[in-house]
């Protein structure tokens, strides 16, 4: 099993938050400068076809699940500072598997590049994806669900620079699925693309709308 605990900067984060008046936060929010340097995320191919790593890119993974766990941490904690929070644990918690398949991208495997998520309200990851891949700045992080700063609580395809789906509340799965197969009528899928699933598409099951 992968573990990656805590780091000491997530709890130098929460003693910060904790003991910062909300004032000051809004106000300066750490003097726009995001206090996380992503660009010590490492370069990582994995092989989906090899079951076993190589001690360094597990080394590697743990790095950068622990590095995108702690801005995650980071700008969603001051979002709640500021009275701005949603329930973004589960961008936390799937971490590992957006890495993992970044890994995979990276190594050439044939995978549609867009980590679609049913569950809009994870939407943290597809911000911090959109800095990992150059759309904007880590420092647009600091405004997280901040009004008039284009980064709502759930993804809009086209209102936020690198975000190349829209999701609104849970149960969207069946949505995008058939949007994909949509945009391309007739071709076979020579190429995956996978999407993330949540309670709500668990909950909706039995719907008549689910069974046709």
């Amino acid at each position: 099993m992968l573990r990656v605990r805590g780091s000491r900067l997530v709890n130098k984060i929460g003693y910060i938050l904790h003991n910062t008046p909300i004032a000051q936060i809004v106000s300066d929010p750490m003097s726009e400068q995001f206090p996380i340097d992503l660009s010590k995320l490492k370069p990582l191919k994995l092989d989906p076809k090899v079951e076993k790593l190589t001690p360094e890119q597990l080394a590697d993974l743990k790095h950068n699940i622990q590095l995108c766990r702690d801005a995650i941490v980071f700008f969603t904690a001051l979002a709640g500072a500021k009275g701005l929070s949603g329930h973004t644990g589960g961008a936390y918690d799937t971490v590992p598997e957006v890495c993992i398949l970044r890994a995979f991208i990276e190594a050439g495997a044939p995978i549609v590049p867009i980590f679609f998520d049913e569950a809009g309200h994870r939407v943290a990851t597809q911000y911090l994806l959109s800095v990992l891949e150059g759309h904007m700045p880590a420092e647009k992080l600091l405004h997280y669900r901040q009004a008039h700063h284009h980064l709502p609580g759930h993804p809009e395809r086209g209102f936020t620079p690198g975000v190349k789906f829209s999701s609104g509340r849970l149960g969207h799965v069946w949505a995008m699925a058939n949007g994909v197969a949509m945009a391309n009528p007739g071709k076979k899928c020579d190429r995956p693309w996978f999407r993330r699933f949540s309670n709500g598409r668990r909950q909706c099951r039995g719907s008549p709308i689910v069974r046709r």
